[in-house]
């Protein structure tokens, strides 16, 4: 059977989710065209690809630590410059981006160790005001 897959046996479980957010998942699928249970797996893959790098294997990584912010927030602009000011050995570059009139994104483009590159983005999550952090890195040669 070369070539071909087994078929993988399914497990058939339940989910409890906010009706909002039940209502916007299905209208996406379905401007994918795909059914509900697809979407869900579509939508798990996706998420144990992105959250892998919380369990890097040792080594050298080149990537992105991409933070959306309320700029409102009291200290967060410079709460952020603190954090990057301790990595400074991992940090290429930066970019900030306006985004409305209370939002903004950074774009900190890192390389070097794994684990401080983790250690980089949870400080970043961690403080008061960010809403979302998304890291993506690439094992380096």
């Amino acid at each position: 059977m070369h070539g071909k897959r087994k078929e993988e046996v399914c497990t058939r479980f339940s989910a409890t989710v906010p009706p909002s957010l039940l209502k916007e998942f299905d209208k996406l699928v379905k401007s994918l065209k795909v059914d509900r249970s697809k979407g869900i797996q579509i939508a798990m893959r996706n998420f144990i690809t992105e959250e892998s790098w919380r369990s890097l294997e040792p080594g050298e990584y080149a990537g992105i630590v991409l933070v959306t912010y309320d700029h409102s927030t009291p200290g967060i602009d410079e709460k952020l410059t603190d954090i990057q000011h301790h990595f400074l050995d991992l940090i290429a570059a930066n970019v900030h981006v306006h985004l409305t009139a209370e939002d903004c994104m950074e774009a900190i483009i890192v390389k070097g160790n794994g684990n401080k590159i983790k250690n980089l983005s949870e400080s970043v999550s961690s403080a008061k005001g960010i809403k979302q952090i998304k890291v993506s890195v690439v094992k380096m040669p």
